[in-house]
């Protein structure tokens, strides 16, 4: 699932995939099936759609909002929610045929929303947000996470026990739903976008760039494990304590049927050789600024400029010399309006482009 309305299935854990026509371009941030049949993909625009056949056929419904849509999640056929900006917050008790809009209290971007009945209910998003419900979202009340950070994902095993993931390197955990909120160290300064647990002890925080973390005592540890990619992982997701998959940027699909095999105390990155690659911005979107990530293969001439929709140049963030090795610049859109931009590395012998969100 991304850009474009991509949708992807596979019927024999993650050995083949097949794309789905999605009937729709706008891009797809969230997936959730309530069932093997049921699910429900939410994306920019207030994008809500329902397949009731293993995504064989999706279909539109109407979310009542055009706000970019970052979650959905259901807690059966009937009972569901999608968040995401300005605060937005949307809830269906008839399976999407009517969505309605809760008022969450905030006008912070909210990236995730996790529920663990019908009654109770966490999302998170900008400036460490949490806010939290125990009447299916009539009322929602701000909770205190200790962290100022963004925070892209959270996930509850039952009433009591949860963690919240962000940037930079952020996990939070909490034994009493969310009443106190205390910090766990990921060991790691990296933009954290996915957390999963199957159970109380075993878990996986994954992020930028390429980084899986696993703990097996509740995150009182954390240990990074060794990925074969660099590309940020924008979603993590266990069967069990063994059998799971991750995505996340230019298409990367990663499975384990191990748990993600051993853990590797020191950093991960650092065993992997240098290659070309432009990282994706985070945080995305962004107000006002943002960080590019790059790296370099050889000793190169390098430039970065930033780009509009329409492909007017901006500004040149590099342009010079510089050394094979991993590089991260900042740029400040505070004199430019909310939309669509491009940043574009040049080097002597490669280029790549991405896009990015700047909303204010």
């Amino acid at each position: 699932m991304g850009n474009e309305g991509t949708i992807l299935n596979t019927t024999n854990g993650g050995n083949n995939w097949a794309t789905q026509n999605s009937g729709t371009i706008n891009s797809l941030r969230s997936v959730v099936f309530s069932d093997d049949m049921t699910g429900w993909a939410a994306g920019s625009g207030g994008t809500i759609l329902k397949t009731t056949n293993e995504g064989n056929n999706w279909i539109a419904q109407i979310s009542g909002t055009t706000s970019n849509l970052s979650a959905v999640y259901f807690v059966n056929n009937n009972t569901g929610w999608s968040a995401g900006y300005p605060g937005t917050i949307i809830n269906t008790i008839d399976g999407g045929t009517n969505w309605s809009i809760q008022l969450s209290g905030s006008s912070a971007y909210l990236y995730s929303v996790h529920f663990v009945n019908a009654n109770t209910g966490w999302t998170v998003g900008f400036n460490g947000i949490i806010i939290k419900t125990t009447n299916g979202g009539s009322n929602w009340t701000n909770q205190q996470s200790g962290v100022t950070g963004i925070l892209y994902s959270v996930h509850f095993i039952n009433d009591n026990t949860g963690w919240a993931v962000g940037s930079p390197g952020i996990i939070v955990k909490t034994t009493n739903g969310g009443a106190n909120w205390t910090t766990q160290s990921s060991g790691s300064i990296n933009p954290l976008y996915s957390v999963f647990f199957p159970d109380n002890n075993t878990g996986w925080a994954v992020g930028y760039p390429g980084t899986i973390l696993k703990t097996t005592n509740g995150g009182i540890n954390w240990r990074i494990q060794t990925t074969p990619t660099l590309h940020s992982l924008y979603s993590v997701h266990f069967a069990n304590k063994n059998n799971g998959w991750v995505a996340g940027d230019n298409g990367t699909i990663l499975s384990t049927t191990d748990g993600g095999g051993p853990t590797d105390i020191q950093s991960g990155s650092t065993d992997l050789p240098f290659q070309y690659l432009l990282l994706q911005n985070y945080p995305n979107p962004f107000n006002p600024e943002t960080v590019i990530g790059y790296r370099l293969a050889l000793n190169s001439f390098v430039s970065i400029k930033i780009f509009n929709v329409i492909g007017k140049e901006l500004m040149t963030l590099v342009n010079g010399n510089q050394k094979a090795g991993e590089y991260f610049i900042t740029w400040d859109g505070s004199d430019y309006p909310s939309g669509v931009y491009f940043y574009k590395l040049q080097t002597d012998n490669y280029a790549e482009t991405k896009k990015m969100f700047l909303l204010k």
